[in-house]
């Protein structure tokens, strides 16, 4: 499977977004979720997925995991992404008025909405 150089290029700012964020690359979670992103993204002409039921038995079948596996561990490295990054980045990032973790979507929707500007 070749992956062209735009895709690449989406690719590229998603995991700089990841990044910034301050998620860990080494968590599974992480890349499950970098996986998400770039299908929504490639998947330009729907704007909202069910993530349950469309989103997560696709990784699921190209990991060879469980779709609750695969929330999970998105889940696992949110949670650890809101403890090690900086309130003040979070707040300014998710539009945040107070310190509170981002749900799945909502942060699945600013960085796709940010890599594709």
């Amino acid at each position: 499977m070749k992956i062209d150089k735009q895709e690449q290029i989406l690719r590229n700012k998603i995991v700089k977004e990841i990044e910034y964020l301050n998620y860990k690359p080494y968590y599974k979670g992480t890349q499950y979720l970098i996986d998400t992103i770039y299908m929504m993204a490639m998947d330009t002409g729907k704007n909202m997925y069910n993530l349950s039921k469309e989103v997560y038995p696709v990784l699921a079948k190209k990991y060879n995991k469980t779709a609750h596996n695969i929330k999970c561990n998105i889940n696992r490295a949110n949670t650890c992404m809101y403890y090690e990054c900086d309130v003040k980045i979070l707040k300014k990032y998710f539009t945040l008025s107070m310190d509170s973790k981002p749900n799945t979507k909502t942060i699945i929707h600013t960085i796709l909405n940010k890599v594709l500007k």
